[in-house]
């Protein structure tokens, strides 16, 4: 009996480290490859300042009534420090593809380099969305 308990308990265990190890290199590698994709030249955005990439569908309430004032907020907030992109995720699979976005809302902040700093998968309220950009504009 004990010694069944400790095999049981040695088995999860190691599925849990498994699972981390699994987890840490899944992010690792989209990170790797989130890195290697130009986002300035991608969204033709200006090369100079940060950049806050919104992406939403028509279908989307959240979207339009919680999501969208708040960047519209934050973009306030910053006229000529920041780039604000607004992205259809239907019309462009293909970015919510390589960010690995499988929700809307959803918003990226890119550092002036065109870097990803922060991406936040389903909503963003104000504060985060200013203490992430801050982040950025900061630099």
């Amino acid at each position: 009996m004990l010694l069944e308990r400790v095999l049981i308990l040695s088995a999860l265990a190691i599925g849990i480290g498994l699972t981390i190890v699994a987890y840490r290199w899944f992010v690792q590698h989209v990170t790797k490859r989130q890195a290697a994709i130009d986002w300035h030249s991608r969204l033709t955005l200006t090369s100079d300042i940060p950049a806050l990439l919104y992406l939403w569908t028509r279908t989307c309430r959240t979207c339009h009534t919680v999501q969208k004032p708040a960047v519209d907020k934050v973009a306030a907030q910053h006229p000529s420090s920041l780039s604000v992109v607004s992205v259809n995720a239907t019309d462009h699979p293909e970015i919510t593809r390589d960010l690995h976005l499988v929700t809307v809302p959803a918003t990226v902040v890119l550092d002036a380099r065109g870097h990803i700093r922060h991406i936040n998968r389903g909503l963003a309220d104000f504060a985060t969305l200013r203490r992430q950009v801050a982040d950025v504009t900061a630099i």
